[in-house]
């Protein structure tokens, strides 16, 4: 009776762990990731993942920052074989973040990457290239500032 019952308990480890996994993959990391590192009060300027809502949220974001009001913006944008997500979080003194989260045939995929923006705080649009959507970022954009977000994992 021992042995079917460690079998039994061996079959659901796995099944559990699979279900996990199926979930893990399905959290919007870069939400969590942006809401964690908010403050209380924050404005939403949106979750962009078309062209037509690019420009209201970066205005948003910019207005929010230079009115030293702690604001969110995130920006999806989808490649051939890549998801990059990345958000900026501003506080109320002036400072920000920038969130990265992508998945596919990059360098750091499944993982969460932050940097803090250069004091003080300029923020800069990436106009469309290779993805239609103008992005915001912290300015200078530079790939090596950024390290893992340790905050979640």
């Amino acid at each position: 009776m021992t042995g079917r019952r460690a079998a039994g308990l061996a079959i659901l480890s796995i099944a559990l762990g699979l279900v996990g996994y199926q979930g893990y993959k399905s959290i919007p990391w870069i939400d969590v990731a942006a809401h964690v590192h908010s403050q209380r009060g924050t404005i939403e300027c949106g979750y962009v993942v078309v062209p037509a809502a690019a420009q209201a949220a970066i205005t948003c974001a910019i207005s929010a920052h230079e009115h030293h009001q702690p604001f969110t913006v995130i920006f999806t944008v989808y490649g051939i074989d890549e998801i990059i997500s990345n958000a900026v979080v501003g506080d109320s003194r002036g400072g920000a973040s920038e969130i990265v989260y992508a998945t596919g045939m990059v360098s750091h995929p499944n993982t969460l990457l932050r940097r803090r923006c250069d004091l003080p705080v300029q923020l800069q649009v990436e106009p469309p290239t290779v993805y239609p959507i103008p992005r915001l970022h912290c300015a200078p954009l530079s790939n090596a500032a950024f390290e893992r977000d340790r905050l979640l994992w």
